[in-house]
């Protein structure tokens, strides 16, 4: 018996395939983010998020990164300046040194995970995952959807 696509699924094939990788990207960067920052222990979504990344990130995980652990997260440089930015942040239109839309994704995210610092790196992890999807409906756009892909 011969396996023949339909057209229907020759067509979402690309998709499935693109979703398949825009979970991947966001499971290892949520990996990185538990290995560096360790564990969200509130609220309980995060906790239950964290905790069980790593062993789902196992199997996916690049061999040649290993992440380090930070033993004092958020002390200085740009994260900690995100940080104080975004929770003084009262309009989006606000005058400011920074970028607003970053500023208010990471206030979205404090709210989120009850004012905790690790919600500018889960922002960011946020962003990034959303750039791989990003980046499959602009070349499905421009070229095809497997070039997306």
């Amino acid at each position: 018996m011969r396996f023949v696509l339909t057209p229907a699924v020759r067509r979402a094939v690309p998709l499935v395939l693109a979703l398949a990788v825009v979970a991947w990207g966001g499971l290892v960067r949520l990996d990185a983010l538990v290995q560096r920052y360790g564990s969200v222990e509130s609220p309980g979504w995060a906790r239950a998020l964290t905790h069980a990344a790593p062993r789902w990130a196992a199997p996916l995980r690049p061999s040649a990164h290993q992440w380090q652990r930070i033993a004092s997260p958020y002390v200085g440089g740009d994260p900690i300046n995100y940080l104080r930015f975004a929770r003084e942040m009262r309009t989006f239109y606000q005058p400011h040194v920074r970028e607003p839309v970053f500023l208010a994704w990471t206030r979205l995210f404090l709210w989120l995970l009850h004012d905790a610092d690790v919600a500018v790196s889960v922002a960011s992890a946020a962003g990034s995952t959303l750039a791989i999807a990003g980046a499959y409906l602009l070349a499905s756009a421009l070229v095809s959807p497997a070039a997306g892909v």
